[in-house]
């Protein structure tokens, strides 16, 4: 038979959704705290929060006749009516989430407003509600004691993970609000002990230094960029540092931290070819968007938003961050020696090469693809020193002035992306069946409609691509460049659907960059004397005019004899 559940177990299951493991009452409760407009905030956990989890704040203090309203379901003091659900710029408001947590947890909201003697107490365990006096020691000041979390669902509490994994979580949230509430006091006490201590800030720069290792703030490139009633800004490291996973991408739309999949593919694709495959950059985004372009009711916690525009904001972010990572790749690939202008996405122009070297071991190339503006200051024949090989990884060549340190991953990388490149054919388009025809979900971001624009461009590469259902496409051929560079097809057509421009160029990068970095040299690689003279020599055969591998990491760095004599005091 159907019945109708009680109150008591409909809050309960209401309150899985929100409060999935400790950092989720940490978040639900934190914000609470910003959106009073607190400006000192203290969280702090007993037992890596098994026995206690407290937050304090110094705002908006609570009466004794709202304390009850705190743990009912849709009771607030922000929201009056529908449209305001529309054009949030808060996180929520105060009140929905603590009657989540009281419901799994022994709980306690102590508040004390300025115009009365003494504190009063809520206290709420099962069923069991209690409104009390209490004596404190602050003058207007609201504490929330979560004890014994899920005391009352064992089956969540043993779904948890170690009480470390769980303990960063929060530590993750607690960095997330410090990012982005400067002007607010934020500390994270554990076991009595200070684990985070963020005092407030006048800008978001010493926000940032507060947080990250000295050495991070160092190379951090501020980007920010404007378009109708969007903005976009951040911090982001250069190509030169990746991590093993997403935990070092920080996102924000309108201060909200998120986890977004369209930022996250736009940052990934716009370091494509700059960081390994595989690997995350470090960067730091803030995207300010009109509350009606952007819904951010799709999920229990908050955690994800819907854009009304997803290109748009795709390829908004995309081409911020490609700007600035191409800026800075000019100035660290020049080295105050060589300028380098973006004609296209791979090609670099050199006006100066101070490459005029006299040696024991001379690797000569002609340099036909070089436009000089004065050959009084460039030889017609390039002559190095090869010293040998450092860590098995780096290339060692001088001359009379230079250190120059190669790395030989990249630059045998890039070579064998250029000898592919030349060996084009037309053939290589040519439609070819698949086994058994391959049918792909496509995310949600993609409408039917730009699917299937997209789908005609690919066919008209070679492929044989419809659209069967809503998002859902089946692939029936494929170019035959595929039987001899394999790849694999889905991620490469998802990837492919999301650029803004389809062509052949875009096609076979994708195909040439992942073989070439399959087959190149790998960093540890051991190398005779002559592996290293051949690779120098197909240096200048094929990319004399190139000097960052094709995912835009530079193959050589060089460093003057006058600063290395410096290092000595000479």
């Amino acid at each position: 038979m159907i019945k109708k559940l009680s109150q008591h177990i409909i809050n309960k299951l209401k309150a899985w959704e929100i409060v999935e493991r400790p950092a989720s009452v940490v978040k639900e409760l934190v914000e609470n705290s910003l959106d009073a407009n607190a400006k000192n905030i203290v969280v702090e956990v007993i037992d890596w929060w098994k026995k206690l989890i407290k937050v304090s704040d110094d705002w908006m203090w609570i009466s004794k006749q709202d304390l009850p309203m705190t743990i009912e379901r849709y009771a607030t003091s922000k929201i009056s009516s529908y449209e305001d659900i529309e054009k949030i710029l808060t996180y929520w408001f105060r009140g929905e989430a603590l009657a989540a947590i009281s419901e799994v947890s022994k709980f306690k909201i102590i508040s004390k407003t300025t115009e009365e003697d003494i504190a009063w107490q809520l206290k709420k365990i099962g069923k069991d509600i209690k409104l009390l006096p209490s004596s404190v020691g602050f003058q207007h000041w609201t504490v929330v004691y979560v004890q014994d979390l899920f005391y009352n669902v064992s089956v969540r509490r043993k779904y948890l993970k170690s009480w470390k994994t769980e303990f960063h979580y929060i530590k993750s949230l607690m960095l997330n609000y410090a990012l982005t509430n400067e002007n607010i006091w934020l500390k994270l006490i554990s076991e009595w002990k200070k684990i985070y201590d963020f005092p407030i800030v006048s800008n978001l720069w010493d926000r940032v230094l507060d947080i990250f290792w000295e050495d991070i703030f160092r190379n951090l490139l501020y980007f920010e960029n404007y378009k109708n009633k969007i903005k976009v800004y951040g911090f982001a490291w250069n190509s030169q540092l990746s991590f093993q996973n997403s935990d070092n991408i920080y996102l924000f739309v309108n201060k909200r931290p998120v986890n977004d999949k369209i930022l996250k593919k736009a940052i990934l694709q716009a370091y494509y070819r700059q960081i390994p495959p595989g690997e995350y950059p470090f960067i730091i985004l803030y995207l300010e968007v009109d509350p009606l372009l952007v819904d951010v009711n799709v999920h229990p916690r908050k955690l994800e938003v819907r854009f009304k525009d997803p290109n748009s904001i795709y390829n908004f972010v995309y081409n911020s961050i490609s700007d600035i990572l191409w800026k800075e790749k000019i100035s660290f690939v020049s080295l105050d020696d060589v300028k380098v202008s973006k004609e296209n996405e791979y090609k670099a122009e050199l006006t100066k090469l101070p490459l005029n070297f006299s040696s024991d071991v001379s690797i000569s190339s002609k340099n036909n693809n070089l436009e000089i503006d004065s050959w009084d200051e460039v030889n017609n024949v390039l002559d190095f020193k090869i010293i040998g090989q450092l860590w098995n990884s780096y290339i060692l060549l001088e001359d009379e002035s230079n250190l120059y340190i190669v790395d030989q991953h990249a630059l045998a990388e890039r070579i064998i992306f250029e000898k592919i490149k030349k060996d084009i054919k037309k053939s290589w388009l040519k439609p070819t069946p698949l086994l058994s025809p391959l049918i792909l979900e496509l995310p949600l971001h993609f409408t039917n409609s730009q699917i299937e624009e997209k789908i005609k461009k690919l066919n008209e590469l070679g492929f044989d691509i419809w659209l069967i259902w809503d998002r859902k496409i089946t692939i029936w051929s494929v170019p035959s460049v595929f039987s001899k560079y394999k790849i694999e097809i889905s991620k490469l057509v998802i990837d492919l659907l999301w650029e803004s421009e389809i062509n052949i160029n875009k096609l076979l990068d994708h195909i040439w960059a992942t073989k070439a970095c399959k087959a190149a040299i790998k960093a540890w690689d051991k190398l005779s004397f002559e592996e290293m003279k051949k690779l120098i020599e197909d240096w200048f055969e094929y990319i004399s005019w190139q000097f960052v591998c094709q995912h835009w990491r530079p193959s050589f760095v060089k460093i003057p004899k006058e600063k290395i004599d410096k290092m000595f005091d000479r």
